[in-house]
């Protein structure tokens, strides 16, 4: 296995993952990593770094987003060893609370939060749905995918929506929850106060 590790961003990286790199780039010395910096936007960010992979002799695809820092260790590569699309979970700040990022997709196509009292009972299992913020993919799903656009702006992301397309050709979405990010967020303390109704 051989990893192509790239950071998606128009800015820059949190000071958190700049230290996660440092530590990843001693614990994968064969891996390719790279900061992917653009201002063309996510989508166009995300299918270039497909292009980018696929010209080159990796693997697999790691993306990680600018906010989300691993933990320090490479669990997760058994996990994508033994699956087409691997993914660890950080969580979300929604109305509802701290929400994990393992999603299920309602028949009306709603995509809604997997919470974990709904979760099996093994650490690896397939979801409808998950972000892009800490994804591995391997060389045959995009080469099944598609040869030019990988991701596409849709109403839903164009994670969910690369989600519903992998699902679609018979591939499955797998969160490792015990893989567990940190997910760096500037948020409001009135969006906090209301959640916690005020304690």
């Amino acid at each position: 296995m051989k990893i192509f590790l790239r950071i998606p961003t128009a800015h820059g990286v949190d000071r958190e993952m700049t230290r996660w790199l440092v530590w990843a780039a001693r614990a994968m010395p064969d891996a390719d990593i790279d900061i992917h910096c653009s201002c063309w936007g996510v989508v166009e960010n995300r299918n270039e770094i497909c292009r980018q992979f696929l010209e080159s002799d990796c693997t697999h695809l790691w993306m990680l987003d600018s906010d989300t820092i691993p933990p320090r260790n490479l669990d997760l590569l058994q996990t994508a060893a033994e699956h087409h699309c691997a993914n660890g979970i950080y969580q979300h700040l929604t109305s509802m609370g701290l929400m994990w990022d393992t999603w299920h997709k309602k028949p009306g196509g709603e995509f809604v939060p997997r919470t974990q009292r709904k979760w099996p009972k093994e650490k690896v299992f397939p979801v409808d749905a998950c972000g892009t913020g800490c994804m591995i993919l391997d060389r045959e799903i995009l080469e099944a995918v598609s040869s030019t656009s990988w991701f596409e702006k849709t109403h839903q992301g164009e994670d969910f929506n690369f989600c519903n397309r992998i699902i679609d050709m018979g591939y499955e979405v797998m969160v490792n929850v015990d893989y567990r990010c940190d997910h760096q967020k500037d948020v409001s303390l009135k969006l906090l106060s209301r959640i916690t109704k005020g304690i």
